[in-house]
């Protein structure tokens, strides 16, 4: 064939790649072009979860506090669904401060420098839990003690977003029954 590429697989007929492979031509095809239906079990869970919600307004402290809240619910149910736990959870808050515009040179791919600017400035704090979870308030408890650890009297929130890491299976990883052959049974005489 001389193909190297899932892409050179895709301008070839469906009908030449049957004709050469059988079934496995087929099947071939099908994933080529982005047409395959079959089940996709992953080998691992996600590295993490996250939520985030943007304020319209300048949020205070109870506004930013129900927020988190609600992100925990929102996450734990997450979770319960993907039948996933996590041990750690990282808690973002976009504070309304002066933008700050900072500046630094860079070298692109031709060698020529340019002027890289950050504006954004966040607070973050993690903390790791003794054991892992998917219980909202347990979630929200410490996410709120990380709230209440970084927020300062008088601050306002733009944003806020709640991340959930450290994360393992909960229930034992689904595999699809192999396939039955296309040969007769045979019966014990």
């Amino acid at each position: 064939f001389g193909i190297t590429s899932f892409a050179q697989v895709a301008s070839l007929t469906e009908e030449g790649l049957t004709r050469r492979l059988g079934r496995l031509g087929n099947w071939t095809y099908r994933v080529a072009s982005g047409e395959d239906s079959s089940l996709v079990v992953p080998d691992a869970p996600p590295m993490s979860q996250n939520a985030r919600v943007r304020f319209q307004h300048l949020a205070d402290a109870d506004e930013t506090c129900g927020a988190i809240r609600k992100l925990a619910d929102y996450l734990a149910n997450r979770l319960s669904e993907q039948n996933i736990k996590g041990q750690s959870i990282a808690l973002i808050l976009w504070p309304n401060k002066p933008r700050r515009e900072t500046q630094k040179l860079v070298m692109d791919e031709e060698g020529e420098e340019m002027a890289v600017t950050t504006a954004e400035e966040t607070i973050s704090g993690q903390m790791f839990l003794g054991r892992h979870t998917d219980e909202a308030d347990v979630i929200a408890h410490h996410s709120l003690m990380l709230f209440a650890h970084y927020h300062r009297s008088g601050m306002r929130y733009l944003q806020v977003q709640l991340r959930i890491g450290d994360i393992i299976m909960t229930a034992p990883m689904y595999y699809p029954p192999p396939a039955r052959s296309r040969g007769k049974l045979t019966r014990k005489l």
